[in-house]
């Protein structure tokens, strides 16, 4: 009995597959829109709930391999899987540019929300700010550059020519950082 109960298909809706597998609902929605080969027992829309069999899923992305989004795959030597009369509502209302147009759509949002969730967290910064700080911080460390090779002589009582030589090196140093931070961000840095 407690084999029957196992191999027993478990359906579920879109948030709780989404606890199941670890993934956050915009990650989800993206996949469903990008992925035509993804297991959906049922679609939602329209008052209908989303369906999906958590075994299935757990199989497929084991081994899952992106399929571009297009009508339902259709595998040589097989008829085409049968549709849910929702799902065939649904797909007679809409052309397939409509449909596209929606995928679009969705896909759109689900980056934005993924995006706004990462910001959120912490991981993404505004490019900008960024850029903005870094600004900052290279005009305190160049003026304090600018007075080093003075302080150096001076503190070390060394002679005055030596204060040349100090201000080049110090000077290459700075554009050695400036070329380098340009070429990592890829973007114009005063500094």
């Amino acid at each position: 009995m407690a084999n029957e109960q196992e191999s027993a298909p478990r359906f579920v809706g879109k948030a709780e597959l989404c606890e199941i597998i670890g993934w956050s609902r915009p990650t989800l929605d993206l996949r469903l829109s990008k992925d035509a080969g993804f297991p959906v027992r049922r679609r939602g829309g329209r008052g209908a709930k989303w369906e999906f069999d958590v075994s299935a899923v757990q199989s497929y992305l084991a081994g899952v391999k992106l399929l571009p989004r297009a009508a339902d795959p259709v595998k040589p030597g097989r008829p085409p899987k049968p549709r849910t009369d929702d799902a065939a509502e649904e797909g007679e209302k809409l052309t397939q540019a409509e449909l596209t147009q929606r995928q679009r759509r969705d896909a759109a949002q689900a980056a934005l929300l993924e995006d706004k969730l990462r910001v959120a967290r912490g991981e993404l910064v505004d490019a900008e700010e960024v850029r903005l700080t870094l600004t900052t911080v290279l005009t305190q460390l160049g003026k304090g550059l600018e007075g080093l090779g003075d302080t150096i002589v001076s503190r070390l009582r060394l002679p005055a020519e030596h204060g040349v030589v100090i201000r080049e090196l110090i000077d290459e140093l700075r554009q050695t950082s400036v070329r380098d931070l340009r070429r990592l961000l890829n973007a114009p840095i005063d500094g």
